[in-house]
Parts: C-alpha cells; sequence; structure tokens
C-alpha cells in the first residue's frame, strides 16, 4: 500500500525504539517502554497518507 511505503521512516524508528525496549525487558529491565512519540509519529502519517489516497480515489470518481 502506498501509505505504508511513504511511511517507512517513521516505522523504523518506532521498531528501533521498541526494539530497544523489548530487549531491555529480556534483560529484566521492567520499565515501561517510551517509543510513544515514535508511535504517535508513525501513527500520524499513516493517517495522512491514507487521507492523501482517499482524496485522489474521489477526484478520480468526479
Amino acid at each position: 500500500m502506498e501509505a505504508l511505503e511513504a511511511c517507512e521512516e517513521y516505522k523504523a524508528k518506532a521498531r528501533e525504539c521498541y526494539g530497544k525496549w523489548f530487549d531491555g525487558l529480556l534483560k529484566g529491565n521492567f520499565v515501561q517502554s517510551d517509543c510513544d512519540q515514535e508511535t504517535d509519529d508513525y501513527k500520524q502519517c499513516i493517517l495522512e497518507e491514507m487521507d492523501k489516497l482517499k482524496k485522489a480515489n474521489e477526484r478520480k470518481k468526479e
């Protein structure tokens, strides 16, 4: 899906953050993840890209 491809950079940052958190978790570091910003950025990118695709599809129908 085009929307997902446009957000690969944000996805990579979120995966890296959660990967580091999970590695710490496996080592006994039971703290809450601090990946909210990365998650929010990725989510926002997806929503914006999907909105762009929706608008483009609506224009094609006209």
